[in-house]
């Protein structure tokens, strides 16, 4: 009978090392281009304060409030804001723009904001929101998203609904007007007198302001409909290669696809094809880095393409994905 027993416990033990040497290796690569961000974190210090309002560097206005979040009295807050509102800069920090349903996204600018007490991350209380007021128009015909992280290095985005809006109430009489703004449903707005509600102010003044539940990073974009998608399989001319950074971008749009991919993972399925439509790619091993850039709308689909990689820097590479 031991003998029995020692045989199933060895063969246990044999599928268990097996399974672990069959399953797949996490692919964590690195970004290579965020090092040429200049988009820098921005602290404000709130200390205790109860209420203000916070501008950033390039305009975007935050409206804060204290008692939006869960903290003691004696708690000192501080806000950490990113404004990243050129293409440049998303594409360097690797925010791509794709939502979680596959839909592809152009961008007019993403922020990151997050509140810390110390250095503790907190967040807003159940059923509170964070007021924040966009630059220049961003919000015109766009929607807004926030971040979903699918694995180590890729973004997608979540539609964010907005539900409420900012309007200017007449709060006395129609001849002695008191004018008070609100919060209020947009649902709710035809519930209020034409003339309590000014709305030339609703249009040029409250358009930009937006409020958001879950912090962290905010998209700003509208949904482009693909002409049409292809797929392909890369073949690379250069076989001592360890990572592969493969960026979609579309001529006159700030959008743009990544994938990080090993070597023996070249394959691409149901790539979208906007516009004029490039290839951008950045390979390594450890002494070198080598790129090429092909224009993917001749291309039939289910071929394959025979990358021409040369000799390149990360620098250098940043300037051909402007172009």
């Amino acid at each position: 009978m031991k003998s029995v027993y020692y045989l199933v416990v060895g063969i246990i033990f044999l599928i268990i090392v097996a399974s672990c040497n069959n399953e797949k290796e996490i692919y964590n690569p690195k970004n290579h281009l965020e090092k040429f961000s200049k988009s820098k974190i921005q602290i404000f210090d709130l200390n205790t304060l109860q209420s203000r309002k916070i501008v950033g560097d390039l305009g975007t206005i935050i409206y804060y409030n204290r008692n939006d979040f869960n903290v003691s009295e004696n708690d000192t807050i501080k806000l950490k804001l990113r404004e990243l509102y050129s293409f440049e800069e998303l594409i360097i920090n690797n925010l791509q723009t794709v939502t979680n349903k596959n839909e592809l996204l152009e961008s007019s600018g993403v922020i990151k904001v997050n509140f810390f007490v110390g250095d503790k991350e907190i967040y807003l209380k159940k059923g509170h929101s964070l007021t924040i007021e966009f630059p220049e128009n961003k919000l015109k015909d766009n929607a807004l998203y926030i971040r979903k992280k699918d694995t180590i290095n890729v973004f997608s985005w979540v539609l964010e609904e907005q539900t409420d809006t900012v309007i200017s109430v007449n709060k006395g009489t129609k001849y002695a007007p008191i004018k008070v703004e609100v919060k209020i449903s947009k649902d709710s707005i035809n519930k209020y007198n034409t003339y309590d509600i000014q709305l030339d102010t609703i249009q040029e003044k409250f358009r930009n302001i937006a409020f958001f539940s879950n912090l962290n990073w905010i998209n700003i974009d509208k949904i482009v409909q693909e002409d049409y998608r292809i797929s392909f399989q890369l073949n690379s001319n250069i076989k001592n290669l360890n990572n592969y950074s493969i960026y979609i971008v579309y001529d006159n749009l700030n959008s743009f696809l990544s994938e990080h991919r090993s070597p023996n993972d070249l394959n691409f399925e149901n790539i979208k094809i906007k516009n004029k439509t490039y290839l951008v790619v950045l390979a390594n091993n450890k002494e070198d880095f080598y790129s090429d850039k092909v224009l993917l709308n001749n291309l039939i689909n289910n071929k394959e393409i025979e990358l021409d990689l040369k000799r390149t820097t990360e620098d250098n590479f940043v300037q051909l994905l402007k172009k």
